[in-house]
């Protein structure tokens, strides 16, 4: 049975989203760090078994491949945790210091399958990239 089911965790949900993100152009290493990294940064993922959850995850996205696991972002109707999830896909995505165009198409992805309207991704992504800068 898979780790990934409708009724899991919100810390599940942050892991998968960032290991999508991760795989959208190639997990490296320098990605791979940098979801360990937030995994440690965040409270509500510190106590999780990380290699665990992210290898189940990089099973999950195997088997039902990557439109399949972002539509699985579409039962999330609390605003907040749709905030949480896609600034941690924004943070992945740019950890490399650039956003492949596949990147970019899975931010999008995410956004539309959890409706956000425009202008609060757009919101969530100048903050991300101020960040960056």
């Amino acid at each position: 049975m898979s780790l990934f089911t409708q009724n899991r965790d919100v810390e599940d949900f942050m892991v998968l989203a960032m290991t999508i993100a991760a795989a959208a152009d190639g997990i490296d290493s320098v990605e791979e760090d940098a979801i360990f990294s937030l995994m440690n940064q965040l409270p509500r993922l510190r106590n999780i078994n990380q290699q665990y959850t992210l290898n189940a995850a990089m099973d999950f996205i195997v088997q039902n491949g990557y439109e399949n696991s972002i539509n699985y972002f579409s039962n999330i109707m609390d605003i907040n945790i749709t905030k949480t999830i896609l600034i941690l896909v924004l943070e992945i995505s740019m950890a490399n210091d650039n956003v492949s165009l596949d990147e970019e198409d899975v931010i999008v992805q995410f956004a539309n399958a959890m409706n956000v309207d425009d202008f609060t991704l757009n919101k969530i992504v100048d903050v991300i990239t101020w960040k960056f800068d």
